[in-house]
């Protein structure tokens, strides 16, 4: 019984994607928001990063840090990733996505308009199996015993 409510629970992590934002009471400042549960290439799961407010055509750099303290390097600024017209950008990333530790992390995005990070949940994954064919996803406020 508990592992269908976990499963419940999982499945509406993806149906309802949950959004995080860095948002100022400034209107212009830089918005950052999190969308989890998005499916990415081959049914893998992931979350989408939306950043508003940058600038137009503005270079930005991204990066992470886990939660013991790793750092991992989405965008560089060498690799000249800019910003629309409309100062937005959006980037898909998959939780598999190097060896990011479970836990808080922080998201930071930087470039001309200044550093600016939030906090994030990465959660814990447990791939498909045989016997299990989807992603076991587990942020700290589900449970994964049975």
């Amino acid at each position: 019984m508990k592992k269908i409510k976990v499963l419940i629970l999982s499945l509406f992590f993806v149906l309802l994607p949950t959004f995080l934002s860095g948002q100022t009471e400034n209107k212009n400042e830089v918005d950052i928001h999190i969308q989890h549960g998005i499916e990415i290439n081959d049914n893998i799961p992931g979350y989408r990063i939306k950043v508003t407010n940058w600038g137009c055509r503005e270079v930005l750099s991204l990066y992470l840090v886990d939660s013991e303290g790793n750092e991992i390097n989405f965008i560089s600024d060498k690799q000249n990733v800019k910003s629309d017209e409309n100062g937005m950008i959006s980037i898909d990333i998959p939780y598999t996505y190097g060896e990011i530790k479970p836990g808080i992390c922080m998201l930071l995005v930087a470039g001309k308009p200044g550093v600016h990070m939030i906090k994030i949940e990465y959660p814990k994954l447990e791939p498909p199996t045989e016997e299990k064919p989807y992603w076991d996803i587990w942020f700290s406020n589900t449970s994964n015993e049975e």
